[in-house]
């Protein structure tokens, strides 16, 4: 343990004391009872709540179910025939490719306030050894009063309930002749807020969330520290109906409305991302909780220049526009002020996870990996080039 550094051991440390308290609440909510006993099970819908539509949240949960991340994810590439799951899913968050949060966010069809919660959608159902055929009578009260249903008692019952309050479910179950039973619960839904923060280790830089798709024919490009004797081609890309000479007029907006597709293309950040993957994954291992994530890190962010202060944005989002946003702000700003809105519309409303990575950049760790694989003198000067734009990772 000598050799462990500190901050390691406590980061490890908060990040169970997470998920002890997760647990904790998990198994709380359970309705009690013994084996053979009817019960109301519940859980809440679509509750990783970057995402739109549920469909997009229920492709993990089904892919989950008895696999690992990794095996999850593996799992998915196959269904999508190798061109990956958030191809799609990008198109549908409640942050925009700007980074901008929506607020509200029309989530399956509901305007919700993407950073407070008023409520949440859950499906409840009775489970046990319910009589075939039973009728089951619903309440649900808040302290509101109780709203009233009957149904089939083999059919799921959907609403939602009141973020921060308690609301007693109970179902009086009726089987004809045998008379009937009362079965109730608490269904409080925790909201977990979880930021994630840092560089190009956090963002998912090179695995963007739709890929370049490359083209056969040949695309002109003058070399880097050559003449324009010293041409050679390079794939184009798929759907790009500019120029392919080297001499072509083209403006790089022209090139770049074919380039790979980012849920924040200024950042690179990626659904990929370790920070997505966890937040999501937190809310598929644990169905009594919601999780609300605000992701921030950004490709190329320094501890002053990215976390503290502004940087220089990486790219442009898909667009005819012949300008973009350039200048990205910084991250412990954007949370602060996302923080401080939160916390208006709802003064208990707190931070209850940090992702963050950060520090490659300040080492120049990109600079200390080509230092290591470039040989030729040409690919030196390119190098030297590159570190002295200050070009991060």
């Amino acid at each position: 343990m000598a050799g462990i550094p500190s901050r390691f051991i406590l980061s490890i440390a908060l990040l169970a004391a997470a998920a002890v308290g997760i647990s904790t609440s998990s198994a709380e909510a359970q309705t009690a009872g013994g084996d053979g006993a009817l019960q109301i099970s519940w859980e809440v819908r679509n509750r990783f709540r970057l995402f739109r539509e549920e469909r997009d949240f229920l492709l993990h949960t089904d892919a989950g179910r008895g696999r690992s991340v990794l095996a999850a994810e593996q799992a998915l590439e196959v269904q999508s025939d190798g061109r990956g799951w958030a191809r799609n899913t990008v198109n549908r968050l409640c942050i925009d490719l700007a980074g901008r949060v929506s607020e509200p966010c029309n989530r399956d069809n509901v305007k919700e306030s993407y950073l407070t919660p008023i409520d949440h959608p859950v499906v409840v159902r009775l489970s046990g050894p319910v009589p075939v055929g039973a009728t089951c009578a619903w309440s649900f009260d808040d302290g509101d009063g109780p709203q009233v249903s009957t149904f089939d008692c083999a059919e799921p019952v959907n609403t939602r309930v009141r973020y921060g309050r308690s609301t007693v479910a109970t179902v009086d179950v009726s089987s004809g002749s045998d008379g009937s039973q009362r079965v109730s619960t608490e269904i409080a839904v925790r909201d977990l807020f979880v930021a994630g923060l840092g560089d190009s280790v956090a963002s998912g830089e090179g695995n963007p969330d739709r890929p370049i798709a490359l083209a056969d024919e040949g695309f002109c490009f003058r070399s880097y520290l050559g003449t324009a004797a010293a041409q050679y081609y390079r794939p184009s890309r798929a759907g790009y109906k500019g120029g392919r000479a080297c001499e072509a007029p083209d403006l790089l907006p022209v090139w770049q409305r074919q380039s790979a597709l980012w849920f924040n293309p200024a950042c690179h950040r990626s659904l990929y991302s370790y920070q997505t993957r966890t937040a999501l994954a937190l809310a598929v291992q644990y169905p009594h909780i919601a999780v609300t994530y605000l992701p921030l890190a950004c490709t190329g962010a320094t501890i002053a220049d990215g976390l503290f202060g502004s940087q220089r944005g990486r790219d442009c989002p898909p667009s005819k526009a012949a300008t973009c946003q350039v200048t990205v702000n910084g991250q412990l700003a954007e949370l602060r002020d996302a923080l401080t809105a939160a916390k208006r519309r709802q003064p208990d409303r707190k931070l209850d996870l940090v992702l963050l990575s950060v520090g490659a950049n300040d080492i120049y760790f990109s600079g200390l990996v080509a230092d290591v694989i470039v040989d030729t003198p040409t690919e030196r000067a390119l190098f030297r080039r590159k570190r002295r734009d200050g070009d991060g990772g």
